[in-house]
């Protein structure tokens, strides 16, 4: 079993750039996401980053509702990469609206939230079977890809291929049950629903997509912010 090893934290240097990158800092929602998209200048677009399941450039974006257990509930989140960052002898840095900084390693993503909490989504099955163990903001946190192939269907609209991760938590130091959801993650998409488990009485999922692309960055020409 892999063992448990505490999350990793940004460096100072990445936490300043950070900083500088966030206008505004609001509430999260699930994993660093925020209702709001906050307004940071974006740059000449570079080729795209991250993974096949978890693709990442400037301009993309996605939009999830989620859907409030037992309740009739949504709301709609929108997240979006604003920025790129490249770095010497190492994965690119992603910046997004809502603070977000994350970056690939080892078919791993981490995902760095402005509040401290580490998001880490392994995008690749482990021949050893061993779970992604960390912890982050007083959870013991696990993680592993369940099945590399399986489909889903959202609003009428089947997705292929898709990988499923599980996350399964519990605070530190308590004997309180954990807590497990799937996550599942379209190839050229990213993240595309999530179901908690055990399932709510109506069996829906708790996030799903509604909307993603890519934009056009601002254009720089003539001088013009």
């Amino acid at each position: 079993v892999a063992p448990m090893t505490s999350a990793p934290q940004l460096s100072t240097a990445m936490m300043a750039t950070a900083g500088a990158a966030r206008a505004e800092q609001k509430p999260q929602i699930g994993d660093g996401q925020t209702a709001n998209a906050a307004e940071v200048a974006i740059p000449a677009k570079r080729e795209p980053g991250g993974v096949v399941h978890y693709p990442m450039e400037i301009g993309r974006y996605w939009v999830y509702n989620y859907h409030e257990r037992d309740s009739d509930v949504v709301t709609q989140v929108e997240r979006s990469i604003v920025r790129q960052e490249g770095r010497e002898n190492a994965s690119d840095l992603f910046f997004f609206a809502d603070g977000t900084i994350a970056y690939v390693e080892d078919s791993k993503i981490y995902e760095m939230g402005t509040n401290g909490g580490v998001n880490i989504i392994p995008v690749q099955l482990d021949a050893s079977g061993a779970p992604v163990r960390y912890r982050s903001q007083g959870l013991q946190i696990e993680k592993w890809v369940a099945q590399g192939d399986t489909a889903i269907v959202i609003g009428g609209h089947r997705f292929e291929r898709c990988l499923e991760v599980v996350t399964r938590f519990r605070p530190d130091e308590s004997d309180a049950a954990a807590v497990s959801y799937s996550s599942f993650y379209a190839p050229g998409i990213g993240l595309v629903g999530r179901q908690q488990w055990p399932a709510d009485a109506s069996g829906s999922l708790a996030v799903t997509l509604s909307e993603y692309g890519t934009r056009q960055p601002p254009s720089t020409a003539d001088g013009q912010p």
